[in-house]
């Protein structure tokens, strides 16, 4: 059996353009399986702590076009009276934590963070939601609850932004297919397929 192909994607949980990628790529994982290797790269929009943050206009204009480019991508407007996550940090690590206990809970926590965050308006900033999240789907959650504790994950998520920057990619989501093609923002799913297919030929 061939070794599958590595399509890493630079993403973000506070990033509406990265949930519809989230729910393509699933689908891509779904109709290519072992052919194909997702790796979600940290890409944090929001690196500082900014707690008390409150949504505003632009924050409802920052999905109202993303919600009419993926039909099964739900999108809810944010309470007025509640405050928006303060940092990328946080569910960044925890995905990275949730790594380490195996693939397929990985990807379901992956896009339990995007709904959480865009259907549900909860805080994933906060590592009571996490915890909570991680359970939802099955997750260890004293071991991920240790890791977040440590810190340990926090390098790794900062070290691939720097990685991200270094390969020039200012932009999210940004999806690279086997070190060779790179495809920017969150395109028609037919765009993922044609590259995978391109890369399967060389």
């Amino acid at each position: 059996m061939s070794e599958p192909l590595v399509i890493e994607i630079y993403s973000d949980y506070l990033c509406p353009w990265c949930y519809i990628a989230s729910i393509r790529f699933d689908e891509i994982k779904e109709e290519f399986r072992d052919q194909v290797s997702l790796r979600w790269m940290s890409y944090p929009l929001r690196r500082e702590e900014q707690p008390g943050r409150r949504p505003n206009p632009r924050t409802a204009s920052h999905i109202s076009r993303p919600q009419q480019e993926e039909p099964s991508a739900i999108f809810k407007p944010w309470p007025q009276d509640k405050d928006l996550p303060s940092s990328s940090l946080s569910a960044l690590e925890a995905a990275k934590c949730a790594e380490l206990q195996g693939e397929e809970l990985a990807r379901r926590f992956h896009l339990r963070l995007m709904k959480a965050n865009f259907e549900e308006s909860q805080d994933i900033s906060q590592r009571e939601v996490l915890l909570g999240l991680a359970a939802e789907i099955g997750l260890e959650v004293k071991s991920l609850q240790r890791h977040l504790i440590s810190g340990q994950m926090r390098p790794k998520v900062l070290q691939e932004f720097e990685k991200a920057r270094s390969l020039n990619i200012f932009g999210i989501p940004t999806a690279i297919f086997g070190g060779k093609i790179r495809l920017e923002g969150a395109v028609p799913i037919d765009m993922y397929r044609r590259a995978i297919a391109v890369c399967g030929k060389d």
